[in-house]
């Protein structure tokens, strides 16, 4: 059932961006499709994680969605499960079963993609806001650590607008459709500082050369009871130092598509009602 689910979407997703948009732009999609096929990677048990022609359900991506968003009723459960995605509850924090069974599918050498903000943005900006720092537990915990590739995405705010008219399901054509994959970043400094980290817990973690706005940074708040001060700071920085290649994964793609330097405008009207 999971390869009938996958090979339906993927045949409507083909005939959408072939019919019903107006452009379609890819950059870097061969490279990025070597690291997918990769035997070796694979065998290995190489987990392939990525910020944002599949006909075998091995070479399709897992992902992670909110339970309150798209596991609402019974089919929307049953359609996603089906769809590869695992089921994250909003408020649980980092340590929930769904993050448990995203490391499983890495050591599986499978290809895990999500959306690191976690958040759907219906405002007009383009700015990204911080990074999880479930993000962060995915790639130090992994073993081996899985190769980590961001993805830069325009345009799908004109497939589903905000707000829309009926029927609110169906996507908009028009949209002018941008997909960047960038090269693998280097996160060793990160996973050795965990490793560290693990063996002398009472040690102080080294900073890190990291930009980030102070507020993406964990600066001693309260934690959970399972959790730990020098792994936050390890996974605040990792998540900040992710969320710093992705921007500029963005730019540079801007920049190459010859739209300019900043922040694009999404499509949404948030001062409008449907």
């Amino acid at each position: 059932m999971p390869a009938l689910v996958l090979r339906a979407v993927a045949a409507l997703s083909r005939a959408y961006l072939r019919l019903g948009c107006l452009s379609v732009r890819v950059a870097g999609l061969d490279a990025f499709l070597r690291l997918v096929d990769d035997p070796g990677r694979r065998a290995a048990g190489r987990g392939l994680l990525t910020s944002s022609y599949f006909r075998d359900p091995k070479h399709v991506r897992w992902s992670l969605g909110a339970s309150d968003i798209i596991f609402k009723n019974d089919l929307c459960r049953w359609f996603f499960r089906h769809g590869q995605t695992l089921e994250v509850v909003r408020g649980h924090g980092i340590f929930q079963r769904s993050l448990n069974d995203a490391l499983a599918r890495l050591a599986e050498g499978q290809w895990v993609h999500l959306f690191p903000e976690g958040y759907v943005n219906l405002t007009r900006s383009t700015r990204m806001r911080r990074f999880k720092w479930g993000v962060s537990r995915l790639v130090l915990e992994a073993s081996p650590t899985p190769l980590v590739v961001p993805i830069w995405l325009m345009g799908l705010d004109q497939v589903m607008p905000h707000p829309r008219a009926h029927p609110r399901w169906l996507p908009r054509p028009g949209a002018d459709i941008g997909i960047a994959f960038g090269e693998p970043v280097d996160v060793a400094p990160f996973v050795q500082a965990y490793e560290q980290w693990r063996a002398a817990p009472n040690i102080a973690v080294p900073p890190f050369d990291v930009k980030a706005p102070a507020e993406h940074l964990y600066h001693g708040t309260p934690l959970r009871s399972d959790d730990a001060t020098g792994y936050a700071h390890i996974r605040s920085y990792l998540a900040a130092h992710l969320r710093h290649h992705l921007a500029r994964l963005g730019a540079d793609t801007r920049r190459e598509l010859g739209l300019g330097e900043g922040e694009g405008t999404l499509a949404h009207r948030p001062d409008l009602r449907g």
